[in-house]
Parts: structure tokens; sequence; C-alpha cells
């Protein structure tokens, strides 16, 4: 390793220690931190900080590596987009195409592509108040067909319009992925199937779907106000296994650094497929607002633009020419966040990425971009 690389090894370091340092300070003695780098000179590793504890014993110590389980959140959005592209071919389609069953006239009709690039005509639902709570019933497949048939307003927005955060939207792009076609159907197995071949082809060992049983394998959370959740607390609900395809994978720093050198073009597989994916972009001027309820299209500027790839977001690390994909993940008791180096319109593989892996909230955020933006700059 030349005096560059260390200089960058030793960086991150640095970042991750002052991150835990930082959550120690806070009283959070139970902090668990996986960061995967790839730059220059480094060869891909994974760096570790803090040290987990048992989801449902607090006082039993998980070991903490790169097996370690984490919930990555809405990361699996991007998982999501690459699974429809293995079980259905194109983007060119409609959710009506692979969704064979009673849905309203304007969500049979929405474009994959609209989803995929968060313009799909729902308001945002990843804060709070979430619009279709009490309204979409999501807990099992023949409940979320009946709730989605009996609201044929759906969607809000005409899509392509306006950028909206839409994890139901992603869900049902989930279901278009394993093509639902009978509500009896067992989506939440069919998905743990999909996603053993993705596997398989991509070499990722222990990245899945949500069950009841994921909380045994994670380490506490901690919840908003610092503190970790109580031993009992699921890390999950059942609507993940309709509207998984939002964010409900869990993995480990070992396939998420197999993941995300997939994602540079390092590994040598479906080039084509990760420069569509990766150029084919939108950007956005107006977003819809945040409504309580099944309430009329409501629009307004954003104060920055967005800019979209298919499941990733186009970004621009602070102080620095570079252009960067990144996408993050929250989800109870965890932060996940992952970005690299623009590479696909050039051809060459990207050079630089990293991503963090947490059971805090925010931290990923924070530590991922600040390590990008050291090993960019």
């Amino acid at each position: 390793m030349g005096a560059c690389a260390s200089a960058s090894a030793a960086r991150v370091r640095s970042l991750i220690d002052a991150a835990v340092s930082t959550a120690h300070a806070r009283g959070q003695s139970a902090i668990a931190t996986v960061v995967g780098v790839i730059a220059p000179g480094i060869a891909p590793q994974l760096f570790f900080g803090g040290a987990p504890v048992a989801a449902h014993s607090h006082a039993r110590a998980l070991p903490l590596d790169g097996r370690t389980t984490f919930m990555i959140g809405s990361i699996s959005k991007v998982f999501t987009s690459r699974l429809y592209a293995m079980r259905q071919g194109t983007y060119a389609k409609t959710l009506g195409d692979t969704i064979r069953l009673p849905l309203p006239a304007g969500i049979r009709s929405l474009p994959i592509l609209d989803i995929a690039h968060y313009c799909a005509g729902f308001p945002a639902d990843n804060v709070s108040p979430i619009w279709w709570h009490g309204a979409i019933d999501a807990d099992t497949l023949p409940q979320l067909i009946a709730t989605l048939e009996a609201h044929p307003e759906l969607p809000q927005c005409p899509p392509g319009a306006q950028y909206a955060y839409s994890n139901l939207s992603w869900g049902l792009m989930g279901l278009a992925a394993l093509g639902a076609t009978d509500v009896t159907q067992p989506v939440g197995r069919e998905a743990i199937d999909a996603y053993a071949t993705l596997g398989r082809l991509l070499g990722l060992a222990n990245t899945t779907p949500w069950t009841p049983t994921t909380a045994d394998a994670l380490p506490a959370g901690y919840d908003p106000r610092g503190a970790l959740f109580p031993e009992a607390f699921p890390y999950g609900r059942p609507q993940w296994t309709t509207l998984g395809g939002g964010g409900n994978l869990a993995s480990t720093g070992d396939d998420m650094l197999a993941w995300l050198a997939y994602n540079m073009g390092r590994s040598g597989k479906d080039l084509a497929l990760l420069r569509e994916q990766q150029t084919t972009r939108r950007t956005f001027a107006t977003v819809e607002q945040a409504v309580r309820g099944l309430e009329a299209c409501a629009t307004s500027a954003t104060k920055i633009p967005v800019t979209t790839a298919l499941g990733w977001f186009v970004a621009h690390p602070r102080g620095s020419d570079a252009t960067a994909l990144t996408k993050n993940g929250d989800v109870a008791g965890f932060n996940s966040w992952m970005g690299f180096a623009d590479w696909a319109e050039s051809g060459t593989p990207s050079q630089t990425g990293a991503f963090v892996l947490s059971n805090a909230p925010g931290l990923a955020n924070t530590l991922g971009a600040s390590v990008l933006r050291a090993l960019i700059s």
C-alpha cells in the first residue's frame, strides 16, 4: 500500500473512531458500525467500530464482523431494481403487466420507470404522517389488493411529473418483480427464494428479506431518542411480506462490500444493465407535498433540484467536482448508506466507493458521506 493509500485508510479509521466516540459520549455504548471501502491503492476491505449486543438479550454480546446482520432499510430499493431486471427483463412495463390482480386503472397503468425514478404519483411516505396508513391495509396480499381496489383515485398525482419518496410504490415494484397473479401466492416465501437466486448470481451469501425471526440475528438498535429498543422489539412489521420491495432486506458487511463492487462495475457482471440503471436519469424541480389521508394532488417547488437514476440518487460530494451515486436507508433501529464515484458513462469501473451499516439513526448517513468525501479528495 502506497503512502497516499495508507493516509486514506488512516483517515477512514479516524472518521469511524470519531463517530463511535461521539456515540459513546452520548451513552450509546452498544454502537455497532461496519464500513466498507474501495479506493485507489486500497484493496476492498471492511472497517469496524463499536460492539453490538444481541437483539433480545442486551447482556449477551454478538461478534462484530463481516457476517453480522443489519437491516439495510431503503438501500433495499436498488436491490429491488436488480431483482426486477432479473425476473422481468425490461423496465419498459407497467405494474399491470406483471401484477395481474384487480388494481385501480391508475395503478395498473403506472410505469415501472416512474417508480424507479421516484415519481410514481403517490405522496411521500418516508415521514409522518404516512398518508396511506388507515386507508391501505398491507399486512397480507389479499388485504393490500382489496384496499387498493377500493380507491380508484390512486395515485393522487400524474406519474412522471414530480419527485416524491414513495415506499408504497417500491413495494408494488417488488410484487411486480415476483409477478403477482393470485392473491393466495406466498409472496414472502417467493421473495426469499428470488433473493437466494440473485445472491447466487452475484456472490451474496446472506442478503434476504425480513421475516418475523430476523430480529434474532440483529444487534440491538437505537431509537430516535438514543436509547436501545426493548429486548422484545420485533425490528419489522407484517406489511414487509407484501411491500418488501420498499425496504425490508437484511444483509451483512461481506455482502454489502460485494454489492458495492458490483454496482461500481468492478465485478465485471451485468455491465450493460448497470449502465442502464445508472445513466438513465431525471431531474425534478417540483415535489409532491406530504398529505394526510387520500387527499388530492398537492405539489410545490423543490429547494434544490433532485436528480435520480434507477433507484439511485445523483449527488455531488462537498469540496469536490466529482459526481456520485448514493442511496441511504432508515428503518427502526438501523441506518445504512452507500455511495460511489460515477463511472457508467465512461465505461471504466468506478475507483472509489464506500458503505456504512449502523444500528443508530443517522450515523451511517453522516459517516458515509464523510468517508466518501475523504476518499475522493
